[in-house]
């Protein structure tokens, strides 16, 4: 058999699969059909996956039936699970279908396919086909196969291996026209054209934003299509992804019976990373086409820039969640796909069960920050650990449960809603300048540099998001600020990455708990700094600090300090024992310098430093014999002799003002 021609993967796999799950009914005359179900997504219970149904005719049918079967242990959610209609010699159709398993071990799924005069055709799906674990080879390399040529042309594929991001096969079946007359047999005919011309489209797809700038659709599917006549639909000839600024560049081959292929491009808002649609269980995809050119030669048709003047909003939502998906994969991650849902009249939130985000009207433009926030709990439910929030607190209840922002809340909600402002905030700063976004009407709650705000609820400010969000942007921005105003010795200016944050919610498992790997709290986020960052734990502390959360610091202070010499001249020089005590519970990350001076009421003559070494353990000591000298300039008179612990405030410590030690006999300078 000739190889299909195939622009995307998953197809494919389930065209290539069909001969082995076709399961004719037993009677006199199987149907000249074959028929296939196929699944590329891990089957869990609970957990939505893309199922495709794929059927091809080998010869003319005038009616044929398909239909999914209702199945007990199984939940059809939306998509295309019954077809009708007239099947030309050689036409494959493609259905896509959700479907949710009720149980870990489901029984299969099954479909039916129906033709007068002929037994039912009948394709089952089992756990073994989920996962692209297909019994059959499928190439990682697309081709196509011209109608007599033997070598095959590549088709582009646009999508970033760094990033992940893939095009979505085409929705729509191919119709690939006048095939040869095939013998009364189950036989199946190739893709043949009596007018097939290799064509290159390129172009770019853009929008403009609620200020008016033109911008690019960032990662977009984008499809060639060959229009054809009623009652047969458009044909995909090659299908890829625009690149983060709109362009895009596809090749294909198309054809018509009787002359040139009938072209024109279109974006449709799903890709491998995010489906962007109406909130309307019936809505399909956005879908936004150029004009047909009619009867093109083989060669490049350049369709120029396309702008594309409805739903723009639907378009800014997807550009905001490439950007998310983008940004996490440039930490490693690989993103499963959200489903965002437009005009929710109920207020924007996200469904983990199905992976749906939904956004209140408006909200891609008006609110940038929303966003990327509902995208931060697509993050956490499936990367992490996102426990389910008790909203109904009696302090933001009015009319209805809602959280607060600077109040308290219930169990585990203060994390769960404030790792996605901290999330919302790193991304709309990010990218705020080039996107042009403005203002966010909720980032000044989180922006603790600049929006001075009171609590009313002390010892609850870990229970309450907003602090939350405000001790991680704290950790990763470039200020240095004093939400306290303690002065001297309050330093924040950690300036450490999103990854160093990210490491300890991936990596650090908090509990031998089976079921609790991650960290739920911002106490247990912590310990995790802790364990992967203990470089930097006392700044961490001191800015937990700054927001009335006790965290363990260092406490410096001279534990012994020798006498000085009764008398001694101006200029010469003497030696004291001394030592330095870390009385605290965590060690002193930075070296700090100890200072030895002379003091007699506000007179003050400094004899010299020494330095300690960084990582002071907690309980430590650091002990020398020290030279000093007179400077040749002191006044004479009578001294005390002390020594001051972390003198330049290198080390945040729990106090502050306990580093010094006076020696217990006076010096005279003369």
């Amino acid at each position: 058999m000739r190889k299909r021609n195939l622009t995307t993967e998953r197809p494919a796999a389930l065209l290539l699969a069909a001969l082995a799950m076709t399961v004719p009914v037993a009677g006199k005359i199987a149907a000249p059909v074959r028929m296939s179900l196929g699944s590329a997504d891990t089957l869990r219970a609970g957990q939505p996956v893309t199922i495709w149904a794929v059927f091809e005719a080998g010869r003319d049918l005038p009616h044929a039936e398909m239909r999914v079967a209702n199945a007990v242990e199984w939940q059809i959610l939306d998509g295309g699970t019954f077809w009708t209609g007239g099947l030309k010699a050689g036409q494959r159709v493609e259905l896509r279908f959700r479907a949710v398993a009720l149980s870990d071990q489901p029984s299969p799924l099954e479909a039916s396919l129906s033709v007068p005069g002929f037994d039912e055709t009948r394709a089952k799906l089992g756990m073994e086909r989920f996962g692209r674990n297909f019994p059959e080879h499928v190439p990682s390399l697309r081709e196509i196969e011209s109608k007599d040529e033997a070598t095959a042309k590549p088709v582009a594929l646009r999508g970033n291996p760094a990033d992940g991001v893939q095009p979505e096969a085409s929705l729509e079946p191919a119709v690939p026209g006048e095939p040869r007359e095939l013998p009364e047999r189950v036989a199946l005919k190739g893709d043949r054209k009596k007018a097939a011309v290799t064509v290159r489209a390129t172009g770019r797809f853009t929008f403009e934003d609620d200020k008016g700038v033109r911008r690019g659709v960032r990662r977009g599917t984008v499809e060639m299509v060959n229009r054809n006549d009623a009652p047969f639909p458009d044909e995909v000839c090659a299908s890829g992804l625009t690149d983060n600024d709109g362009n895009f560049d596809l090749t294909g081959t198309c054809g018509d019976l009787f002359d040139g292929p009938d072209i024109r491009v279109r974006l449709v808002l799903n890709n491998s990373v995010v489906l962007v649609k109406p909130d309307n269980a019936f809505a399909g995809n956005f879908v936004f086409s150029s004009a047909v050119r009619n009867n093109v030669a083989p060669g490049t048709q350049s369709f120029n820039t396309l702008l594309i003047t409805t739903r723009a909003d639907a378009v800014q939502a997807h550009n905001l969640i490439m950007r998310a998906q983008q940004f996490m994969a440039t930490q490693g991650e690989t993103m499963p796909k959200v489903n965002v849902l437009l005009d929710t009249a109920s207020g924007s939130r996200y469904n983990g069960f199905f992976s749906d985000l939904f956004l209140s009207p408006g909200i891609p433009f008006d609110d940038e920050f929303t966003v990327y926030h509902e995208y931060g709990h697509h993050i956490l439910v499936k990367l992490a650990e996102s426990p389910a929030p008790d909203y109904d607190n009696g302090i933001c209840d009015d009319p209805s449960p809602g959280h607060c922002i600077f109040g308290p809340e219930n169990g585990d909600i203060a994390w769960t809603e404030g790792w996605p402002n901290f999330f919302g905030v790193v991304l709309h700063e990010r990218h705020n300048e080039a996107d042009g976004y403005g203002v966010s009407p909720l980032l000044n709650f989180f922006d603790v540099d600049t929006y001075a705000r009171p609590f009313d609820f002390p010892g609850l400010e870990a229970q309450t998001e907003g602090i939350i969000a405000a001790i991680l942007w704290d950790i990763v921005d470039a200020e240095d600020d004093d939400q306290l105003g303690d002065g001297a010795g309050r330093r924040d200016r950690l300036n450490m990455t999103f990854a160093d944050t990210w490491q300890v919610i991936r990596s650090f498992d908090p509990s031998a708990d089976l079921f609790h790997n991650h960290p739920t709290s911002i106490h247990e986020f912590w310990e995790g700094m802790r364990e992967f960052h203990p470089e930097s734990i006392n700044l961490v502390s001191e800015v937990y600090g700054e927001h009335n959360i006790a965290k363990p610091l260092p406490e410096l202070n001279v534990a012994a300090l020798g006498n000085g010499p009764g008398t001694i001249n101006r200029g010469a020089s003497f030696t004291v024992s001394n030592s330095v005590d870390n009385d605290g519970a965590i060690v002193a990350n930075s070296a700090f310098t100890v200072r030895f001076e002379l003091v007699t009421g506000r007179s003050r003559v400094t004899l010299g430093t020494r330095n300690v070494e960084a990582n002071l353990a907690a309980g430590g000591r650091s002990t020398q014999i020290t030279t000093l000298t007179i400077p040749a300039v002191a006044a004479t008179g009578t001294y005390q002799l002390r020594a001051c612990a972390d003198s330049g405030f290198a080390v945040p410590e729990s106090n502050e003002t306990n580093n010094c030690r006076t020696a217990a006999a006076t010096v005279t300078v003369r």
